[in-house]
């Protein structure tokens, strides 16, 4: 989404009219303005007015102009997702995955949670200290819930570590201050539901932190685990057209965000590891 319309006060909106109002509107928050006739001409609009009256309630979105305006308002990624369910809530022809009106505000809700935090993450949790740190992610998704946190014994028993080695790091987080800790109730809670860093693929830290998840995948392939009821290994190898390579690749990493956000439960049993590879062949 481009710099003038990713304003997170674009998700207190209740509907998608809203939304459409806000971005261009969005002089008076001192950002540069989008008008009618620019956002029909990157839409591709025939006629300039095609906007101001799905605004003022006089057309609507429908599924042969929704990829239009996600064009038009250059929406990418989460962004894109959270304008489609805004859509998808009022306009039934849009909702092609027939979800109900409690499924679309639930990831609504989700999606306004994770873009929050993108914005507003501790200054202390940067990517490199999570991803070289062992054990960080394990424990920081054991912590629970932002109002509640959880013990060191429910810690040590949804990551499988040890006392000394879970008190190490929950103390190593407290100091970060990504979390922290109360005295009375003797629990840890995290700062934020979510820690989530975007792009990462070019950084030094994160490639050895994949290396050693693989070098994990490849001890659980080669004993019990591999034909447990549990765990899922799952390859595919089939043929595609290598220009649509970004496009399958921007697909596939939202549909694991989104896997991901609907299987997390904050107060869980269990810490879930999810490794993903997408590749060609021969490389080049």
């Amino acid at each position: 989404m481009e710099k003038s319309l990713q304003g997170t006060e674009l998700l207190r909106v209740k509907s998608y009219r809203e939304f459409l109002a806000s971005s261009l509107n969005s002089e008076k928050k001192g950002m540069r303005p989008l008008s009618y006739a620019e956002l029909s001409r990157r839409a591709g609009f025939s006629s300039r007015s095609y906007p101001a009256d799905v605004i003022k309630w006089l057309r609507r979105i429908t599924p042969a102009t929704l990829p239009l305006f996600v064009k038009g308002l250059k929406l990418k990624g989460q962004w894109k997702s959270f304008f489609t369910l805004l859509v998808a809530a009022e306009e039934d022809d849009v909702n092609s995955e027939r979800m109900t009106s409690d499924q679309i505000q639930e990831k609504l809700g989700r999606l306004r949670e994770r873009i929050q935090n993108l914005a507003n993450k501790p200054s202390a949790a940067t990517p490199r200290r999570f991803y070289e740190r062992r054990g960080w992610l394990d424990v920081y998704a054991a912590l629970g819930t932002v109002e509640k946190g959880a013990s060191l014994q429910e810690i040590m028993a949804r990551t499988g570590f040890t006392r000394p080695m879970c008190e190490g790091i929950t103390e190593q987080m407290v100091e970060s201050k990504v979390a922290d800790f109360n005295l009375q109730s003797e629990r840890y809670r995290p700062c934020a539901p979510h820690v989530v860093f975007d792009r990462l693929g070019g950084e030094g830290f994160f490639q050895e932190h994949y290396l050693a998840m693989l070098d994990e995948v490849q001890k659980a392939a080669r004993g019990a685990s591999f034909k447990s009821e549990e765990n899922f290994f799952f390859t595919s190898v089939f043929s595609v057209q290598r220009a649509n390579a970004p496009e399958l690749k921007r697909r596939l990493r939202e549909l694991m965000h989104e896997f991901a956000d609907s299987s997390e439960s904050a107060e869980g049993d269990a810490i879930a590891k999810l490794c993903v590879s997408f590749m060609f062949s021969p490389d080049k």
